[in-house]
């Protein structure tokens, strides 16, 4: 269903299904990822950079830990422009 949502570029939807997602498994740091990835796209800067610095703190393996840094700075200067 969330990716039907995201290839329909549905963000909101698909947001809400992730929020769900989160719900039901609280430990599961993906769908951090996901919340960010679509908050970006839905123009919500402070929201996406908010959910990747929670990821990069709880994702345990370091190359993950990376991209996602560098997926926060390619964020953090969307909110600059």
């Amino acid at each position: 269903l969330k990716t039907r949502l995201i290839e329909n570029e549905d963000y909101h939807q698909a947001l809400q299904v992730i929020e769900t997602m989160a719900a039901l498994a609280p430990d599961e740091v993906r769908t951090l990822f996901d919340k960010a990835v679509l908050y970006a796209k839905l123009g919500q800067v402070k929201q996406a950079a908010a959910a990747l610095e929670e990821y990069i703190e709880r994702i345990p393996d370091a190359r993950e830990k990376q991209q996602a840094r560098l997926l926060l700075q390619q964020i953090l200067r969307m909110q600059d422009s």
